[in-house]
């Protein structure tokens, strides 16, 4: 009864050591590594945009919310009350544009007259830290995106990505830079716009051409400064 033992455990023994020799043709069967599992965000139908995204800002983000870049609100958020990007982690990210967006598409692509017309819809983000700041980000192709980083510059949010054909890294930190640039000047030349404005009114009432008085809501640069800036985070890295 030994011999047999020995015997048996001799060729389980040289059986394993020819599965490893793979110069002789035996395939090693391999472990497949599981799927990385992500938290989701938002919910997941027919017409969800989905792609994943790595929260790179620094901060703990409680909050986000999307719509399409000409809608004048967003929506509520995607996330629960509880939930959280950590910093550095990546989610699962489901969102379902509003109807309307989704029906300018349609109306577009079938437009009469126009031969395999493509319509890209560009959506804007709303990021909500754990300190209560909010930041957006601008003008964003999700539909073309499977997986890009947000980051934080300073006084921008923007994000990274590999582009799927070149396999280059593309930053949108100078468009948002550009892009804050414009509404800061917008801000401005509203808000001194409204100071002409009550110069002129106070003008008429007074009988005189200039009342000296300043202006009560202070310059028009400090005004979009207020802004913009009161909405910045501390990010601490």
């Amino acid at each position: 009864m030994k011999k047999v033992f020995l015997l048996l455990l001799v060729l389980g023994l040289a059986c394993m050591i020819g599965a490893c020799k793979t110069d002789e043709g035996i395939v090693i069967a391999e472990e497949e590594e599981p799927a990385p599992s992500y938290q989701i965000i938002g919910v997941q139908d027919a017409d969800s945009i989905d792609f994943l995204m790595t929260n790179s800002t620094g901060l703990v983000i409680v909050e986000i919310a999307i719509k399409d870049a000409t809608a004048p609100a967003y929506p509520g958020g995607l996330m629960g009350s509880s939930a959280l990007i950590e910093v550095d982690e990546t989610v699962q990210v489901y969102y379902t544009p509003t109807l309307e967006t989704a029906q300018e598409a349609i109306d577009m692509t079938e437009a009469p007259d126009e031969e395999e017309r493509v319509f890209n819809v560009l959506y804007d983000i709303l990021v909500t830290f754990e300190d209560g700041s909010t930041m957006e980000v601008w003008a964003i192709d999700l539909d073309a995106l499977d997986d890009f980083a947000i980051r934080y510059g300073e006084d921008v949010l923007y994000i990274e990505y590999v582009d799927a054909t070149t396999g280059e890294k593309v930053s949108t930190e100078d468009a948002a830079r550009a892009h804050r640039a414009m509404l800061v000047a917008e801000a401005e030349a509203a808000v001194e716009a409204e100071a002409n404005a009550a110069k002129k009114s106070n003008s008429r009432s007074s009988g005189t051409g200039n009342t000296g008085a300043p202006s009560s809501g202070g310059s028009a640069s400090q005004a979009a400064d207020e802004c913009f800036g009161d909405n910045a985070p501390a990010v601490n890295f």
